[in-house]
């Protein structure tokens, strides 16, 4: 019965033959494989689209996703307030599912939702100065170091110790992949790279270390992990400056 309206709805689910696929279940076993697997962000993005999903459809089994049902998760996600660029990215990571599913992700959308590229806006050194003025001490040294040396998010994120040579004024951009214990960390253009540490950003940079002296990581949290949460809290700081 469940195969049989799976293939009216032109879904083809693979490997649950005799019984219905609980999308509960699913979504469970979908975000442990990526923290099986050390992808902690991965998780967390999956975690927020999937939910989002159930809870707009309010489907129980895989046999009941069909086209109405992707877009009745468009309409939702709108609804609350999502922009085209958080769409497309929540569709992503729904899509990884439906296809890990064996779902035909094809007659479920022909293409992903669209959004424009917005130009990027540049604050100016009287904003930089305003902005740096609502952060704490932590904050600062975190959007310093950032802006001094052009790191991408997840590179200063896993920065440790051990690649800041003060001496040599220089930071080590090193990428780890298949560690059975952290994130994989792919860096810029797939080269590693040393980056040249400037004095006053080296002066914040021990201060920091002074302040955390058993971290290994250079910009974790307090528990000395990786901190996702640098975008929300550039957002947070900049409304409370006034720069939004």
């Amino acid at each position: 019965m469940a195969k049989d309206s799976a293939d009216a709805a032109g879904v083809k689910i693979v490997g649950e033959v005799s019984g219905r696929v609980s999308l509960s279940k699913k979504k469970d076993e979908y975000i442990q494989r990526h923290l099986a697997k050390g992808k902690v962000r991965a998780s967390e993005t999956s975690t927020i689209a999937l939910d989002d999903f159930i809870e707009a459809t309010r489907h129980t089994h895989a046999d009941q996703i069909t086209e109405a049902s992707v877009l009745a998760f468009y309409t939702f996600l709108r609804k609350r307030g999502n922009q085209d660029r958080t769409i497309y990215n929540k569709h992503v990571s729904l899509f990884g599912w439906f296809k890990w599913l064996g779902l035909d992700t094809k007659k479920l959308a022909e293409k992903s939702p669209s959004y424009t590229e917005k130009e990027v806006s540049e604050y100016d050194a009287e904003d930089l100065k305003i902005l740096f003025s609502a952060c704490d001490e932590y904050q600062k040294v975190v959007f310093e170091t950032l802006l001094k040396t052009g790191m991408r998010m997840q590179e200063a994120m896993h920065l440790e110790w051990t690649n800041v040579d003060f001496r040599a004024k220089k930071i080590r951009v090193r990428e780890r992949l298949d560690d059975d214990t952290e994130e994989d960390v792919r860096i810029k253009d797939r080269a590693e790279r040393s980056i040249p540490l400037s004095d006053d950003l080296a002066v914040s940079l021990k201060q920091l270390k002074k302040n955390r002296p058993k971290s290994h990581l250079v910009l974790g949290t307090a528990n000395d992990t990786p901190n996702w949460k640098w975008l929300l809290m550039l957002k947070r700081e900049a409304r409370k400056a006034g720069l939004n």
